[in-house]
């Protein structure tokens, strides 16, 4: 045991190198963090600023909104009531002319509506007078009585009668 304890001890160049980086790492923390902390303190400083110059300019506007007021009172003292006597005529046509666009707007409504039912009807009055004559064309080709027999329709707009067009049969040769 007497040799162990007399020989030196060797650190290895790994070890060495991990404490380096450490160390640097430290160094660089530090350094960034002052300049961080630099930065920050800028910005507070520009904050305090900025709020002191929003205090003052809100300050201002109060002022100019008040002369303003008082300007405006003054302005509508001197004209008096006469300004205001002009401008109802003018107000009382816009309401007029705005519940008479209303009122032609619910009219064309209306009238949209009623041409859509019309519509409708028709539509639905033609579609029937076209199934009666599909069902009777059937049963006149599936009655052996009438099938050699003619019948006439009548054009119920026209109120002329026209044949039944005959379903193209090709011809044998």
């Amino acid at each position: 045991m007497s040799e162990l304890d007399n020989t030196p001890r060797t650190y290895s160049g790994a070890l060495l190198a991990a404490i380096a980086v450490a160390l640097l790492g430290a160094l660089g923390g530090l350094i960034w963090s002052a300049t961080l902390s630099s930065r920050l303190s800028t910005q507070q400083v520009e904050l305090t600023d900025a709020k002191q110059q929003n205090v003052t300019l809100a300050a201002e506007l109060r002022e100019t909104n008040a002369r303003l007021q008082v300007a405006t009172d003054e302005l509508g003292k001197s004209l008096g009531t006469g300004r205001k006597s002009r401008w109802m005529p003018v107000r009382r046509r816009i309401i007029r002319r705005e519940a008479a666009q209303e009122a032609n707007s619910k009219r064309l409504e209306s009238a949209q509506q009623q041409t859509a039912q019309q519509v409708n009807a028709v539509s639905s009055e033609v579609s029937n007078v076209k199934d009666r004559r599909r069902r009777r064309e059937v049963r006149c080709s599936q009655d052996p009585k009438r099938s050699g027999q003619r019948h006439q329709q009548i054009d119920l707009n026209a109120g002329r009668s026209e044949r039944p067009q005959q379903p193209h049969r090709p011809q044998s040769r």
